[in-house]
């Protein structure tokens, strides 16, 4: 494991400062229940990396970056490719498409409301744990061997990646209401509502997609509501009997891994 320089700052702080990247954030800090906190510079969660300036890829140089992990579909990843990739390390990304059918359902039979919005987009959250799998367990083996600083980051940065980090977090021990805090931190930090409504949206694909909508119709889908993660977590415990069941069983990371990986990314 390689630890990250410090950046112009002269203290830690939660959002990273990029002027072409959005929701950067570094995930240091939180308390475990065995009272020790996740090291700064270590991991970090974020939306796309496509805009990045040339003094935000500097920043990124600075902090160490080693390994970026873009949850975000094939197709996002060709029309939005991202303009930086750390000089000596790996960007892993996995060839899939969203099937989207929960959340489209809502829009394809009668008049849609925010109440079948909001319905559509728990669905993904209770079945991302099962749908991302794979990816989850990508990223814990490669925190186990060290390969960090670590982005984990999707488009928005909000939903895959709020899933990825929800998970992480939750196995280094911090408590379920710090993960959900820390989740709703994007609806404080990003006006996704200004973001989706402006010019630089009006494309093809699901930004298209979203800014059409009205807004109260889009407001589910872009917010990032505590309920949605609580509704998730909640489905784990109840379908593995444990947070700490689903990893060992789903994602095959064992208690020893899980001590390993805390020793790693935990301070005093």
């Amino acid at each position: 494991m390689r630890h990250g320089g410090e950046p112009e700052q002269t203290s830690h702080q939660r959002l990273v400062p990029l002027v072409g990247g959005r929701n950067f954030r570094d995930l240091g800090g939180y308390e475990s229940t065995d009272g020790r906190k996740v090291r700064w510079q270590c991991l970090f969660r974020s939306g796309t990396l496509a805009g990045l300036t040339a003094a935000d890829q500097q920043l990124l140089a600075r902090l160490g970056v080693r390994t970026v992990c873009d949850l975000r579909t094939t197709s996002e990843r060709n029309s939005e490719p991202s303009s930086w990739k750390p000089d000596a390390g790996q960007v892993m990304t996995w060839d899939y498409e969203l099937d989207a059918g929960a959340v489209m359902g809502a829009f394809r039979v009668g008049i849609p409301t925010p109440e079948r919005v909001r319905a559509a987009i728990t669905e993904f959250y209770l079945t991302a744990p099962e749908d991302f799998a794979d990816r989850l367990t990508a990223i814990f083996e490669l925190l186990a061997a060290g390969e960090t600083p670590l982005v984990m980051h999707c488009t928005a940065g909000k939903d895959r990646t709020g899933v990825a980090t929800a998970v992480v977090l939750r196995a280094l021990g911090v408590s379920q209401q710090t993960v959900v805090d820390d989740y709703a931190l994007s609806d404080t930090l990003v006006d996704f509502h200004t973001l989706v409504g402006g010019e630089s949206f009006q494309r093809s694909g699901s930004w298209a997609f979203l800014s059409a909508l009205p807004p109260d119709i889009r407001a589910p889908l872009v917010a990032s509501e505590p309920t949605y993660l609580e509704a998730m977590l909640g489905s784990v415990d109840r379908h593995y009997g444990s947070f700490e069941a689903y990893l060992a069983s789903r994602l095959g990371v064992t208690e020893a891994a899980i001590a390993h990986i805390r020793n790693l990314y935990l301070d005093r």
